[in-house]
């Protein structure tokens, strides 16, 4: 049924009553996917993913791990499933999941077992990438499911 038949029959009660068993059953088939869009988009609005600073400890091989401050995205986002309004043998899903928009590579130092020295420490630089912007986004069709977080060693290598 057309969105203003609806308003007309809820305005007017009368001629909800005087509708066939098939059409009433459609119209409040109708209603009530039209009130649960309304509780999806009220629900959507007020999920809550944000960047929060954490304590993070990054460890690399055989170095130590180095405690630092860091990003991370963390909040809720709107998931449901529910059944077709409009074929009751299938379900309709919506996943939202909280993650970053934008990174922000950036280098940490880790002291490593020196291979030439066994009772020496070096300096080994590492590119990790931070969260710096969060939404809640799709999760259909992403092809960033498993988001590598191993950090890649740069070339430049210190004595300690």
């Amino acid at each position: 049924m057309a969105f203003q038949q609806i308003l007309q029959c809820l305005r007017q009660p009368e001629q909800f009553r005087s509708l066939s068993g098939r059409k009433r059953k459609q119209l409040k088939s109708d209603i009530v996917g039209i009130l649960i869009a309304l509780f999806l988009i009220v629900n959507e609005t007020s999920a809550s993913c944000s960047k929060r600073i954490i304590v993070q400890s990054i460890r690399y091989k055989h170095c130590l791990p180095k405690r630092l401050l860091s990003y991370a995205c963390v909040g809720s986002c709107l998931s449901s499933v529910r059944i077709d309004t409009t074929n009751q043998t299938i379900m309709e899903r919506t996943c939202n999941r909280c993650q970053e928009t934008v990174r922000k590579a950036t280098a940490v130092q880790l002291l490593c077992p020196n291979p030439n020295n066994s009772s020496s420490l070096r300096k080994v630089s590492i590119d990790i990438e931070i969260p710096m912007e969060c939404m809640c986004t799709s999760c259909e069709n992403d092809q960033d499911n498993n988001v590598s977080v191993m950090p890649e060693i740069h070339r430049h290598r210190h004595r300690h």
